[in-house]
């Protein structure tokens, strides 16, 4: 991808605690080279997440310049992150006691101070970074105005606009992601070429999931092509692929039981038809499911009757029309006002992928087929070795 030379005003190397180690990482592309400031650290195999991998320098030094050079790569260190390789080895386990980052062929990793780090941890985002794509019909690159360039930054203050990481990558020339240990109430979150994941939600290991990688990456590639299209069509993409995709590893998925179990949901908004559909569901009782369910549901419609393509159609005919996702307004009626001009937008590119009576249709696909799916999910799960006869 085309990249733009980035000014640097002062250039910050640093060499410290060995928890941000210098090794090979396999998933570096031969065309954006990898580099470390230092080489001074070796590695070590550990058994325990815990414990720290790499041997540890007797002093820490920091070096600053007040004049350099505009970097030719804008990975290169910027703010006060240092740039680190991955071993690639699953086994390099350290943390990290200063904001580092690394980069591979596709994304920037983002390193938190205090997270846990695998050295394969660059070898299986880029393997799911693939994974979407191929899924989806879709690659990473940047296709937005250049005024969202900075929308990372601004929807992720703590770690861009004001914190260890400012200045990187301005140009969006990869993806941006940062891992931390996301504690209390903090979830997995992504908006416009940036992603928000910790580190047990990449892995097969274990009890650990990959679904809300998934998940995550699949809003990244959506928005990096297509407009936003609000929260019920972008949670039902991203639901629906990211089900798919732990489906071919044999993983369980909860979405079926989620959606699809009587009583689990109120289906009042699907069984009105188009008066029913919102772009934003936020606006009533229902935010914490509404989204993913109509979505979710809405989009295995689609897949069922008009094929999967159709999911890209319908994002292409949103991009292309005179739909913006207006959040504005001094009051929550202004704000529903606004929704509600959006909506119809939303739904005529719906209708012009499909068929007029679409919600409709919708509607009578639910009644029809709530049963079957729902008895199709609990199937899989029994093929995969999960006890569903409490259900």
């Amino acid at each position: 991808m085309k990249k733009k030379l980035l000014p640097l005003l002062l250039a910050i190397t640093c060499v410290f605690s060995a928890s941000c180690g210098n090794t090979a990482d396999s998933t570096g592309s031969s065309d954006k080279a990898i580099t470390t400031p230092t080489e001074t650290t070796t590695t070590t195999e550990l058994t325990t997440p815990t414990e720290t991998t790499t041997s540890q320098p007797s002093q820490t030094e920091v070096v600053t310049t007040t004049e350099t050079p505009t970097p030719t790569d804008p990975t290169e260190n910027m703010g006060k992150a240092q740039k680190i390789e991955l071993s690639g080895n699953k086994d390099d386990v350290f943390v990290v006691n200063e904001a580092c980052y690394a980069v591979t062929e596709n994304a920037i990793l983002y390193f938190e101070k205090g997270t846990t780090v695998r050295g394969d941890i660059g070898t299986s985002i880029e393997m799911k970074m693939k994974e979407v794509s191929e899924i989806t019909g879709l690659t990473y690159e940047y296709k937005n105005e250049p005024a969202l360039a900075e929308n990372f930054k601004n929807y992720c203050p703590l770690y861009f606009e004001e914190g260890d990481f400012k200045d990187l990558n301005f140009d969006n020339s990869y993806v941006n992601i940062v891992v931390a240990e996301l504690v209390d109430a903090q979830i997995p979150y992504a908006y416009y070429n940036f992603v928000v994941l910790d580190p047990d939600y990449i892995y097969y290991d274990g009890e650990d999931d990959p679904g809300a990688t998934y998940h995550e990456l699949t809003h990244v590639i959506f928005l990096n092509n297509y407009a936003d299209m609000g929260e019920t069509l972008n949670e039902g993409l991203a639901t629906y692929f990211a089900e798919q995709l732990l489906m071919d590893y044999g993983i369980q998925t909860w979405s079926w039981i989620m959606f699809y179990q009587p009583g689990n949901i109120d289906a009042a908004y699907i069984l009105k038809g188009a008066d029913g559909f919102e772009s934003e569901f936020y606006m009533n009782e229902y935010y914490d499911q509404y989204s993913y369910f109509y979505g979710y549901l809405f989009m295995n419609f689609i897949e069922e009757t008009y094929g999967k393509e159709a999911f890209l159609d319908i994002a292409d005919a949103v991009t292309k029309s005179d739909y913006e996702r207006d959040l504005n307004g001094d009051t929550d009626e202004e704000v529903k006002e606004n929704l509600q001009k959006s909506d119809e937008i939303i739904k005529g590119a719906i209708i012009s992928v499909t068929e007029e009576g679409v919600f409709e249709k919708f509607a009578d696909w639910y009644k029809d087929n709530n049963k079957r799916r729902y008895d199709d999910w609990k199937t899989y799960m029994t093929s995969i070795g999960e006890d569903v006869s409490f259900l």
